[in-house]
Formats: C-alpha cells, sequence, structure tokens
C-alpha cells in the first residue's frame, strides 16, 4: 500500500485565469473550451477545489504589458492575500506572450508560494537553472508565434484593402451593414457596407462648411449641434468626431487600413502617407467627391502648417473665416509687415428723445502699432467699409480683366506643348527602358550558361553587364518619374484652365450673393496678399493667375488712399 504524504492530503484551492485577445474568441466559445478542460483536469487531482475564476476578454497577451492588464493586477492582489494555493491555466501562453515579461510574471507567483499549472503543459517549477531557462524558452517561443501570427493577419487585410473588401467590424458613420446572402467559413453571413442616404447626407454638409465657408471642426461640430443633427453616438457632436470624418478616405470611395499602429507602448495614429488604400475607388461607396475631398484636406493641411511657421514673417497667414471683416487672414501693414487683425469701435450716446444710440465698427488694426518692438509709421486702425469697398472696387476690376482673357486659345496652346514635348519624350524613354528590360532579361538568362560553361561570357563580364544595365534602367526610371510628375502638372494647368473659362463669366455674380464665409472662401482661390497702408491698397494675386492676364499687363492692384 503506497502511504499518502501530509502534504498530498492537505486540499488546494484552485484559481484558473481564462483568456481571449479578441472578441471575436468570446464569441466562438473559446473561453467555454478553457474553463471545461480546467475544471475537467481539476477533477482528476483528489485535494484540488476550484475557488475562484478570471475571465480577460478582447486582451492582448503580446501587445499590452502585465500593468496595463487589470485581471491580472487583480490576480496578483489575491495571491498575496493568500485565497488561493494554484493558478491553473489551459496553456501557459494564457497568463501572456511576452518573453521580456511573462517568464518573470510565472516566477513571481512561485516565489509568493503559488504552483503554476497549465492543464496542457503540467507544473512550472523553479527547481534550477534548467527550470528558468525552459520558461524562459517557453514564452519566447510564444512571443514569436504571436509576432507571426500579426504579420499574418496584417498581411491578409492589407490585401483585402488593396481589393477593395470589407474587413469587417462596425461600420463607418454615413454606412449601414446589409446582408450579401453569403455564408463564410465560420457559418456567418458576409455583410457589405452600402450608403445611409440620411447620414451620407451630413456628411455631405460636414464637407461642404470646410470648403464653401472655411469653418474648423470646433465650429463644425458646434453648428450640427445647434441644428439638432444626431451624431454617430446620439451624444453631442465632437470636434475629434469631425476631425475623423474629414480625414476617412471611406467618404471619396476608398478602404483604408493601417491609419493606426499598434505597439506594446500602446496604438498611435500614423502619418496619412503611410495608410494603405485600396487600389480604386469602390463607385457605389463615394460620398465625396475624390477631388472635393483632396480640396478639403488641402485646406485643413494649409491651416495646420500655418500655425506651425506663423512666426515666419514670409509665411501665409491661415485663413480664419470667424471674423465678420472681409480681408482677415489676407491683410498685412504695408509699413511694418505686421498682420492686421480684427478689431471694434463702440459708439454710445443717449439721443435727444432719451434713446439709447449703441453700434459697433469693425476696424482693422494693425498688429505692429500695439508691439512695443515693432516700429510701424503706419495707421493703427483702418475703417472697415472704406477698406472692403476699395478692395471690391479692385476685385471687379480684376474679374472683368479676366473675361479678356482668350481661354480657348490658351488652351490648345498648352494642349500643343505638352504633345510636342513632354509626352513625345515620355514615350521615348518608356521604349527605351522597354528594350533594356529585354536586355537585362537575356543577360540574366546568360548566366546560368556561362556558370555551367555553355556560354562565350565569362560570370565576371556578365556581373558587370547587368549591373550597367540595371543602372541605366535605374536612371531612366528617374527621368520617367519626373516627367511624369512635370506632365500631370501641365495637365493640371490645362484642367484649371479650364475650369477658369467656366467659372470666371459667373464669378462676380455669385461673389455678390455670397455670405462673408463664402467670399472668404471664394478668395482664397485667387489672392495671394493685401498690403495696407496711409496711401492705400496693394492687392497681390496668386502667381498662376498673374500668369493668365500677362496679356492685358496686370500683375497687381494698387489703390487710393482708404
Amino acid at each position: 500500500m503506497v502511504a499518502i504524504t501530509a502534504e498530498e492530503k492537505k486540499i488546494k484551492r484552485v484559481a484558473c485565469l481564462y483568456r481571449v485577445s479578441t472578441k471575436g474568441q468570446v464569441d466562438n466559445n473559446d473561453i467555454p473550451l478553457q474553463k471545461n478542460a480546467c475544471r475537467e483536469f481539476i477533477a482528476k487531482q483528489p485535494n484540488w477545489v476550484l475557488v475562484r475564476e478570471y475571465y480577460e476578454k478582447g486582451v492582448s497577451g503580446y501587445k499590452l504589458s502585465a500593468d496595463d492588464r487589470d485581471v491580472l493586477q487583480q490576480v496578483r492582489e489575491d495571491a498575496l492575500k493568500g485565497l488561493f494555493d494554484v493558478l491553473l491555466v489551459f496553456m501557459f501562453d494564457r497568463l501572456g506572450r511576452r518573453d521580456d515579461e511573462t517568464p518573470f510574471i510565472v516566477e513571481w507567483f512561485v516565489n509568493h508560494g503559488i504552483e503554476v499549472w497549465s492543464t496542457q503543459e503540467g507544473q512550472q517549477r523553479f527547481d534550477d537553472h534548467i527550470d528558468k531557462l525552459l520558461n524562459y524558452l517557453r514564452f519566447w517561443q510564444s512571443a514569436g508565434e504571436s509576432y507571426k501570427t500579426s504579420i499574418r493577419v496584417n498581411n491578409r487585410h492589407r490585401q483585402m484593402v488593396k481589393e477593395g473588401l470589407f474587413r469587417g467590424g462596425y461600420n463607418p458613420y454615413g454606412y449601414k451593414l446589409v446582408p450579401t446572402g453569403v455564408i463564410n467559413k465560420n457559418g456567418r453571413e458576409v455583410k457589405k457596407l452600402v450608403i445611409d442616404e440620411e447620414q451620407a447626407e451630413v456628411i455631405r454638409l460636414i464637407y461642404d462648411l470646410v470648403l464653401t465657408k472655411g469653418y474648423g471642426i470646433a465650429r463644425i461640430a458646434h453648428y450640427l449641434n445647434e441644428q439638432n443633427i444626431p451624431s454617430p453616438t446620439g451624444k453631442p457632436w465632437r470636434a475629434g468626431v469631425i476631425s475623423y470624418i474629414l480625414r476617412n478616405p471611406i467618404y471619396k470611395g476608398y478602404m483604408c487600413y493601417g491609419k493606426r499602429k499598434s505597439a506594446r507602448d500602446g496604438r498611435t495614429y500614423q502619418p496619412m502617407e503611410e495608410w494603405i488604400l485600396s487600389d480604386q475607388p469602390l463607385p457605389e461607396l463615394v460620398i465625396i467627391p475624390e477631388d472635393k475631398w483632396e480640396a478639403v484636406r488641402k485646406i485643413r493641411e494649409s491651416r495646420d502648417i500655418n500655425k506651425k511657421i506663423k512666426e515666419n514673417e514670409e509665411a501665409e497667414m491661415p485663413l480664419s473665416t470667424k471674423s465678420p471683416l472681409l480681408l482677415t487672414g489676407f491683410i498685412r501693414c504695408k509699413h511694418c509687415g505686421s498682420a492686421v487683425t480684427t478689431s471694434y469701435l463702440h459708439r454710445k450716446r443717449v439721443k435727444k428723445d432719451g434713446t439709447l444710440y449703441y453700434k459697433i465698427f469693425g476696424k482693422y488694426k494693425c498688429t505692429g502699432k500695439v508691439n512695443s518692438k515693432t516700429s510701424c509709421d503706419g495707421q493703427t486702425l483702418y475703417d472697415q467699409k472704406k477698406v472692403e469697398d476699395s478692395f471690391n472696387k479692385a476685385l471687379k476690376l480684376f474679374i472683368d480683366s479676366l473675361q479678356q482673357v482668350d481661354f480657348e486659345a490658351e488652351i490648345i496652346r498648352r494642349k500643343r506643348e505638352l504633345d510636342k514635348g513632354n509626352l513625345q519624350k515620355l514615350n521615348d524613354l518608356q521604349k527605351q527602358n522597354e528594350k533594356n528590360y529585354q536586355e537585362l532579361t537575356a543577360l540574366s538568362n546568360e548566366v546560368s550558361k556561362s556558370i555551367l560553361g555553355q556560354s562565350p561570357f565569362k560570370p565576371e563580364l556578365l556581373a558587370k553587364l547587368i549591373e550597367q544595365k540595371e543602372k541605366e534602367i535605374q536612371e531612366i526610371n528617374q527621368k520617367i518619374e519626373e516627367l511624369i510628375k512635370i506632365v500631370n502638372e501641365a495637365q493640371d494647368k490645362i484642367n484649371n484652365l479650364k475650369a477658369l473659362q467656366q467659372t470666371i463669366p459667373v464669378w462676380w455674380e455669385v461673389y455678390e450673393n455670397a455670405t462673408i464665409e463664402e467670399k472668404k472662401m471664394m478668395l482664397t482661390h485667387i489672392l495671394d496678399k493685401v498690403y495696407i497702408g496711409r496711401d492705400g491698397l496693394e492687392i497681390r494675386f496668386k502667381v498662376h493667375i498673374e500668369q493668365l492676364i500677362r496679356s492685358v499687363g496686370m500683375q497687381n492692384y494698387q489703390t487710393g488712399r482708404t
């Protein structure tokens, strides 16, 4: 008869930890699987009693540090209180998969008198250095498996996005999910995104408020709340939600992946140029046309850049449509170069009949006059009405002069230049490289023959010829890229001319009937800077506009005294 020791007679209180790294694993009964396995294992131990169960749902044991895992911290606290004697997991990787941390977590429990067991791998002991080494190697291997899994998942997501496929998850605001009738390998019905027309109208409004009125994200949120337009969450609109909508490429029809990057120290937003987009837009998902989406992006990026460089006197001032003064954001002082901003003059008096007269007058104020470090011999204040009347007269003259330009002839001339010049060069270079690629292929095929002694060329010579050919191909490819950029810029200018040809005849009429915000946004397309001084205004239009009107000899406008 085998004697039973006192240690074996002692009842051991067991705590079980179950962890899954994604919500999908919860739905796929991964936790019940772990729970059943642990309970069956306990039932086979005559002196074990289950006293506690801990659940971690949607927690990555690889990406998240132990210090940030609330459940694991609770297990540690209960261990210190002596609430259990054995910690049991389905597999040791349920404790974590970080090779720089998890082995020491296991050792911590053992050093505090807690036995650590796995239903699949048995007990983890630390009786000698071999035990410690095996403990470390186990989690080093788990970390490697997690890393490889992450790479596979990441590559699959990239591939799906490139192909324009919906990766699953929540539908973005402006879209809804509808069943497709297709059942996937997990037995679930596949769904697809379709436009939610009611929400799509709100998306269009948000983009219009930026493009036509120059609203920032805070003003847009305030406007939507004032109009009682429901937000995605049902709570008041917030600037962060508006910002997310304005930079999401899904609204121009592109699936996107990689806007945020996961790392062990958290998730961080990635620069837009590092996002992975579908190769082609999906027409059925387009809410905002691509040119409009890009125009909004440029407006927002311009403002961000200007904030960073606002101390640079030569930098363009950030556009603001908040001010009721038309030229705020465009106008500077002729005398000192300082920004001219919005100011107000308050007039209050009691009339003879006893009523109170109160009026506010807008004023343009030179910031250099109030800055002790700046010397300015100009005026401090300029009357809003006089300045803007003078500006609008000059602007009308400018627009009228544009109507004298023969746009059709200019478009034809530029098309001929493009066809005869760069397009021909581009075609020649591409043909040259096609020939180079054929020669490179022939040289590469000759290498194996040379090694076998079946070629008149020595391997060293072939290597040198291949290197030269690859260098030549690279140089021509670089020229092609530079030429494509030039061609695209030339084509953009032709397209701009076509747009101006259609716009100029009605531009002034639209401008006169526009709101102050809309007028400012219209001016951003044609106005560079306005300088004001004692002798009047100097108005500078953008360079490409000036080039269009060289035929009428106008580069800037000088008005009289204001």
